[in-house]
C-alpha cells in the first residue's frame, strides 16, 4: 500500500471521555509528520483506548480509506485527566482522516464523535455509550452536534442535533440527520413491590408514621427497640415507600450510569437502599483508594442508607459519616488527585437498647446499668447529635393490629411532597424567621442541644407539610416533641 507520509496535518474532534464516575468534554488533537510509521496516543489514557491503534489501520483499510505511513501522534485533551472510554475510536478514525487530508476537517471538528469501531469498520453502538451520553448532556453547552451509531437513532436521546453512521466508508456521503427540540422527560423505573397490605401492632404502626416522615423531610432516623419487634422490617418497608425522583435531582450522573438506566426510553433507576454488613471498613462506607472509588454512602445518594445493627459497627466507622450526613457530599483528598463525590443519603438505623436486648421488654434485662451504658456509648455524641428521629419500639406496648395499605399511604406520600416542593418555591426568596418551636417552660428546651431546636423545627414543619398544612399547628409540635423526648430518654442511659 502507498501510504501517505508527504501528507503532513493537525486535526481535533471533539468527545467524550469518563474519569471514574465523571464523564467529561474532551478533544482529540492528532499530528501526521515525516518519519518511521509510528502511532502513539497519549493523555493519561487507559489500555482500553490504547488498542485503538490496532483496530483503525485495519477499519480505515477496510473502508477504502488509506493509512498514514507516517509519524502520528494523538493527544487526548486535558491532559492531566485520566481517561477510559472505548468510544473515542470514531473520534481517533476521523482525526486520521482529517490530518491526511482524506476528510475536510468541516463539520466534523465541531462535531462530538462516539462510537466503537470493529476490524471491518462497522460504527458499534451499545447501551453503555448511550448512558455515557446521557451522562453528559447537562454539562454541555446548547447547540451541540453529535456523530453516532446509527442503530442510536431509535433510542430516546437529549436535546441536541445528531448525524447517524453505520460505516466508516459513509463519511464521505450526505448522513442522515435527526435533530431532539424536546428536553428529554425521565420515568422512574417501575420496580416490583414487595408488599401492598401489612397488618402491623399500634406501636409498630406509629414508627412506621414516624419513618413517612423522615422520607418526606430526609431526617435521619433511629428505631431502638426490642429483638423480635420488627424494627429492620420497618426499615425495609420503607424500600417501597421511596418517592419518585425530582425533576432538579437528574444532573445527578450516577443515574445514567447506573447499569439499570435504560436509554431506549429514558428510564431512570429507582431510588437506591443500600443495607452494609456492620463490617464495613471505613474505606467502603465512604469511598476511597487509589483510584479513588465510591463508597455506600455514595452510591446510596438520594436513597436509603439502612445501617442494621448500629451498636455493632466501628464508632470511627460511624464518625466518618457525621459530616455527610450534614453536607450531602464528601471531599476525597489524595496526593494525586481529590474527588467530590454526591452523599445526599437518608440514614435509618436500628439497634437494640442493651446488649442482651431485653430492657424495657418482657423478658428480663440481663444488663447491668455500667453495660448498657458502654454499649450505647458506641454511638458517639455527635452521631446521635445529626439524628431527628429517636423512635422507641419495645415489645410490651400494645398489640393491636392496624391495616397499611401501601398504595393508600404512598399516595398521601406523594401528595404531601408535591404540596411541600410547592410551599419551597413560594417561600425560596422570602426571609423566613425560624422561631424554636419549644416552650421556654418546657424541660425539653433546656435539654436540646441548637442543631436538635433546629432539627425540631424541621420535623415540626415536615408533619405540618404531610397533613398539607401551610402553618405549623400546636398538635405538630407536640408530636415533635415525642421523638425528641425518646431521644432524651435513650441519652439518659449512656
Amino acid at each position: 500500500m502507498q501510504g501517505l507520509s508527504a501528507n503532513i496535518g493537525l486535526s481535533g474532534i471533539p468527545s467524550l471521555a469518563q474519569d471514574h464516575q465523571d464523564v467529561f468534554l474532551v478533544r482529540v488533537d492528532l499530528a501526521i509528520r515525516k518519519g518511521l510509521p509510528h502511532f502513539q496516543i497519549l493523555g493519561k489514557v487507559s489500555q482500553e483506548i490504547k488498542e485503538a491503534k490496532d483496530k483503525i489501520p485495519l477499519a480505515l483499510l477496510q473502508s477504502g480509506f488509506m493509512f498514514p505511513l507516517a509519524s502520528i501522534t494523538a493527544n487526548i485533551e486535558p491532559s492531566h485527566r485520566q481517561k477510559g472510554s472505548t468510544f473515542l475510536d470514531l473520534a481517533l478514525a476521523l482525526s486520521i482522516l482529517v490530518a491526511s487530508s482524506q476528510l475536510p476537517a468541516n463539520p466534523w471538528e465541531n462535531c462530538i464523535a462516539l462510537g466503537q469501531i470493529n476490524l471491518r469498520g462497522d460504527v458499534l453502538c451499545h447501551e453503555d455509550l448511550l448512558r455515557f451520553l446521557w451522562a453528559s448532556f447537562r454539562y454541555l453547552p446548547e447547540g451541540q452536534t453529535f456523530l453516532l451509531p446509527m442503530s442510536a437513532k431509535d433510542y430516546q436521546l437529549p436535546k441536541a442535533e445528531y448525524l447517524f453512521i453505520s460505516h466508516l466508508s459513509e463519511l464521505r456521503l450526505d448522513l442522515p440527520r435527526k435533530t431532539v427540540f424536546e428536553e428529554p422527560v425521565f420515568l422512574s423505573k417501575e420496580e416490583p413491590c414487595q408488599w401492598e397490605k401489612v397488618l402491623l401492632t399500634t406501636a409498630q404502626a406509629r414508627a412506621f408514621q414516624g419513618l413517612l416522615y423522615a422520607i418526606l423531610g430526609n431526617h435521619h432516623s433511629l428505631l431502638v427497640g426490642n429483638p423480635g419487634t420488627g424494627k429492620s422490617m420497618l426499615i425495609k418497608l420503607m424500600k417501597d415507600m421511596q418517592l419518585p425522583w425530582y425533576p432538579e435531582e437528574f444532573p445527578w450522573m450516577q443515574f445514567f450510569l447506573d447499569k439499570d438506566f435504560q436509554p431506549q426510553n429514558a428510564q431512570i433507576p429507582s431510588r437506591p437502599f443500600r443495607s452494609p454488613h456492620h463490617s464495613i471498613t471505613e474505606q467502603a462506607l465512604v469511598g476511597g483508594g487509589r483510584p479513588v472509588q465510591e463508597g455506600e454512602i455514595s452510591k446510596a445518594n438520594g436513597g436509603i442508607l439502612f445501617l442494621d445493627e448500629l451498636t455493632e459497627f466501628k464508632s470511627k466507622v460511624l464518625d466518618a459519616i457525621r459530616e455527610p450526613m450534614e453536607e450531602r457530599k464528601i471531599e476525597i483528598n489524595r496526593l494525586e488527585s481529590s474527588r467530590s463525590l454526591p452523599a445526599n443519603f437518608l440514614v435509618m438505623a436500628a439497634c437494640n437498647p442493651c446488649p442482651c436486648g431485653y430492657f424495657q421488654g418482657r423478658k428480663r434485662c440481663s444488663c447491668s446499668n455500667r453495660q448498657i451504658r458502654e454499649y450505647l456509648r458506641k454511638i458517639s455524641g455527635p452521631f446521635w447529635d445529626r439524628i431527628t428521629l429517636h423512635i422507641s419500639l419495645f415489645d410490651h406496648a400494645d398489640l393491636r393490629n392496624v391495616s397499611i395499605h401501601r398504595q393508600r399511604i404512598f399516595d398521601a406520600l406523594k401528595e404531601a411532597s408535591f404540596f411541600r416542593r410547592q410551599r419551597l418555591k413560594k417561600e425560596r426568596n422570602v426571609y423566613q424567621k425560624r422561631e424554636l418551636y419549644v416552650d421556654e417552660t418546657d424541660p425539653l428546651h433546656s435539654f436540646l442541644s441548637l442543631r436538635q431546636k433546629n432539627n425540631f423545627y424541621e420535623l415540626a414543619r415536615t408533619i405540618a407539610d404531610f397533613h398539607l398544612s401551610l402553618e405549623i399547628r400546636v398538635e405538630h409540635k407536640d408530636e415533635a416533641a415525642v421523638y425528641f423526648r425518646n431521644s432524651l430518654l435513650l441519652e439518659s442511659l449512656r
